[in-house]
């Protein structure tokens, strides 16, 4: 296993990169990503501009431990400063992503909807085996044959690659000169300009009568390649790595929220690992992402006087979504501290239970919100205040907050 380094012989700025691959089909990896424009790394988006051959290919150290490698990795992206000052876009010790692992599940490979799109799209051509595509995302095949089968991502089409028949719905559609174009070159070289200097996807498909899948192609490169416009696949890069962070933010604050990693999997449709989820938990990576509030293991924010109120809450019979509510906590939190799986140790006097309590249940510990209540807080979330400071504005629970942002409810409201 080698570290290597890529030196851009114009301004002398590096990439410094691992494999367990030789340093020859590393470098082929690398070739296909920046050529066929799949990839908008900051680093490609150097090769494309300057060009192959102003960059030279060494390894510079080499290890048969991948534990150490991860270490080297970190070390030599310090030494050199590629990463404030050349094309590291990490400082490095989070893994491989891509052909590196070939016939490994990486656990911390994580697939945007740009990723999936450009899946369909080899799915439906069937050139590639699920294996291949697989390599080339850096996850296992069986993550392509459940995009395959339509098991996951169904957001993004209609009807699975394998449902459609693999028909080949985007056979040699490369620009204008396809008779089924919808859009000519210089269309698709303005769109990039308009994307390149703010305008928002939905504004381009409204404007251009495109679809979702034909815009995320013509961004992703897939179509219309040859048409180039100046610091149109830097903005998207910047674009896509906002949004991750902002993902990721949402899985903090989730996580802050006392909802499991299972609970969080399955919000996103088992588009993360359990290992993934767990390595942000535990702060392994992602850590330049940040909240206003500890995450840990979700119980641990509650003092012993909230679970004994929560437990005094329970006995009095109002409901577990309300007092999850009230105390910001998930609601499988507070099952298990009904069912003594955590904060057993706490007792309280139900004789200090009053009798009719126990027979009346109390419908709310919570404000209730109204529309406009909620339009407000939208507009703020936009805006960028955290959930903490919504939470205290509006008198409610950071996961009442939490909800809205991520859709679960008042998903009707829009702003």
């Amino acid at each position: 296993m080698i570290i290597y380094k890529a030196t851009n012989s114009v301004n002398g700025k590096v990439y410094i990169g691992l494999s367990t691959l030789t340093l020859e089909e590393r470098i082929k990896g690398h070739y296909y990503h920046a050529t066929n424009n799949h990839k908008n790394y900051y680093f490609y988006n150097a090769i494309r501009k300057y060009g192959w051959d102003a960059f030279t290919w060494e390894v510079i150290d080499q290890t048969d431990d991948y534990d150490e490698l991860l270490q080297l990795e970190i070390h030599y992206i310090a030494k050199h400063n590629s990463y404030n000052n050349g094309y590291n876009s990490t400082k490095g010790g989070e893994g491989t992503k891509g052909v590196d692992h070939a016939g490994e599940k990486n656990s911390r490979a994580i697939l945007t909807e740009e990723d999936v799109l450009l899946i369909l799209d080899l799915l439906i051509v069937n050139k590639k085996t699920t294996r291949e595509i697989g390599e080339m995302f850096g996850v296992d095949k069986s993550v392509i044959n459940n995009i395959n089968r339509g098991k996951t991502w169904t957001h993004l089409y209609e009807q699975s690659p394998l449902e459609q028949g693999r028909k080949r719905l985007h056979a040699d559609v490369s620009g204008e000169r396809n008779t089924k174009a919808q859009l000519t070159d210089e269309q698709v070289y303005d769109i990039k300009h308009k994307i390149t200097h703010g305008a928002t996807k939905e504004e381009i498909e409204k404007e251009y009568g495109v679809s979702k899948q034909l815009l995320q192609r013509i961004i992703r490169g897939v179509h219309w390649s040859h048409v180039v416009y100046e610091g149109f696949f830097i903005k998207v890069e910047m674009e896509e790595e906002q949004a991750r962070d902002k993902e990721i933010r949402i899985i903090k604050e989730m996580m802050a929220d006392g909802m499991t990693n299972h609970e969080i999997k399955q919000h996103f449709d088992d588009k993360y690992t359990n290992i993934f989820l767990s390595e942000i938990r535990t702060n392994k990576i992602y850590k330049q992402v940040t909240i206003d509030r500890p995450i840990g293991k979700g119980y641990l924010k509650l003092t012993e006087a909230d679970v004994r109120e929560i437990k005094k809450f329970l006995l009095q019979g109002v409901k577990q979504k309300a007092i999850s509510e009230h105390f910001g906590v998930s609601r499988a939190l507070i099952t298990r501290i009904n069912t003594g799986q955590a904060w057993s140790h706490i007792n309280i006097d139900e004789s200090q239970i009053i009798p009719n309590e126990l027979k009346t249940p109390r419908q709310s510990v919570g404000k209730k919100l109204t529309e406009d209540d909620v339009r407000e807080i939208k507009r703020l979330l936009k805006q960028g205040v955290s959930h903490g400071e919504l939470a205290k504005q509006f008198g409610i629970a950071r996961s009442g907050i939490s909800k809205i942002s991520t859709g679960k409810r008042w998903s009707h409201i829009t702003i």
